[in-house]
């Protein structure tokens, strides 16, 4: 079936279109509140409170239990890749450089304490550093 369309009506619509304020796609907000650099900047604060508690001689340790035993990472800072990726640094028990690259929604740890190797240097904040390759870490 042929008909005619009348065409000034597709116009008018277009300029009332034009003449409405945007809408804020509330999509992109939550998809924003879960961007890992958020998470990050979330477990940072909790890491700083809980080393706030900590005696001079000990170090935040987090407890990674989702590898099948019980393994310790001395944390040094924290980063992310965006959208989804949080990057532990540290050290191991014995000293050996460790890194865990986790999603967000998979991230499940224990804040513990350990002791620090040495005890007569000063705690190191654990804050936020720009790195060039995009991924963000902090110190």
């Amino acid at each position: 079936m042929k008909g005619n369309f009348d065409f000034s009506s597709l116009s008018r619509a277009n300029e009332l279109a034009l003449n409405m304020s945007p809408i804020k796609p509330v999509q992109l907000t939550i998809a924003e509140e879960n961007y890992a650099s958020n998470f990050c900047e979330k477990l940072i604060i909790s890491i700083r409170k809980f080393d706030s508690n900590l005696d001079s001689d000990e170090q935040v340790a987090l407890k990674l239990v989702s590898f099948g035993q019980s393994i310790n990472l001395l944390v040094t800072h924290l980063g992310y890749s965006d959208p989804s990726l949080i990057h532990f640094y540290g050290t191991s028990d014995n000293g050996s450089p460790m890194e865990l690259m986790q999603h967000v929604s998979q991230i499940s740890f224990l804040i513990t304490s350990a002791a620090r190797k040495e005890p007569n240097k000063p705690k190191e904040p654990i804050g936020f550093r720009q790195t060039e390759n995009q991924d963000n870490s902090s110190e």
